[in-house]
């Protein structure tokens, strides 16, 4: 049932390894120089991070805001396809296709820069989709995102906020949000984020592993969906199942890598 392409770079066990020796060991440097500011508090398997200075060694050149802006490079084809889909099963698969493709664009190694509250980001996709991003909360940080298709097919929207907790050689990555998209004829659809996990950050084989349930709802039509990473039986942690619904009874069903 599984036995399908995988992406060449992906762990054995799964999630992305960062296999590159000298980056490897400036995040581990830079996790000694955390531990030292913070004591044994780190080991407490929750510790909040969101409150410690991270060494600009590991920092990226780019915003927060910026990057969630690039998560949405493939709106174009599948939310698109949504907005010209005249069967709301059909649009609600498409709708979690995009979901599920932001899962290569949204890992990174490297921190973003935090946004100043207030930032904003513009952009534009090819098709003449428009992009507005605002940092609406400092502490917790909060990103609110808008996305509008061309000739406004459709609006999607939502925020994002992240707490990092920290464990014996791992970071859990804790995201909230909610994101809603609308379309011409008055449908929406509301769904959730993502979660992600950096295991082995002090020692072993550094893994970013993205994981969590989504679930999907579009109230008008009666159609609910959901997915979820990191638990089919005796599969890599990057394998996924799920269904959707339609007025309680499944319609379709999805897995894969």
């Amino acid at each position: 049932m599984h036995d399908d392409w995988r992406q060449p770079e992906v762990g054995k066990e799964g999630g992305f390894p960062l296999i590159d020796p000298v980056v490897v060991q400036r995040y581990r440097d830079a996790a000694s120089i955390i531990i030292k500011k913070i004591g044994s508090a780190i080991f407490s398997g929750s510790f909040n991070l969101g409150g410690v200075s991270f060494p600009i060694s590991c920092m990226s050149s780019e915003s927060l805001l910026y990057m969630i802006a690039t998560m949405s490079v493939h709106a174009p084809t599948y939310m698109t396809a949504a907005a010209l889909a005249t069967d709301p099963v059909e649009r609600m698969k498409h709708v979690m296709t995009c979901s599920l493709s932001f899962l290569y664009t949204c890992h990174r190694f490297d921190k973003p820069l935090n946004p100043l509250l207030g930032e904003t980001y513009q952009g534009k996709h090819e098709d003449g989709s428009r992009i507005y991003m605002e940092q609406i909360s400092h502490h917790p940080p909060v990103s609110y995102m808008c996305h509008v298709g061309p000739n406004d097919m459709y609006r999607w929207w939502g925020y994002s906020c992240f707490t990092p907790k920290a464990g014996w050689n791992k970071v859990d990555l804790v995201v909230k949000g909610k994101k809603c998209i609308k379309f011409a004829d008055g449908t929406m659809i509301e769904y959730e984020p993502h979660q992600d996990k950096f295991k082995n950050c002090l020692r072993g084989k550094l893994t970013h592993l993205i994981c969590g349930k989504c679930t999907f709802k579009d109230e008008k039509n009666e159609i609910t969906g959901w997915y979820e990473i990191s638990n089919v039986k005796n599969m890599p942690a990057d394998y996924f199942s799920g269904e959707i619904l339609h007025k309680g009874v499944v319609v379709s069903r999805l897995y894969g890598n």
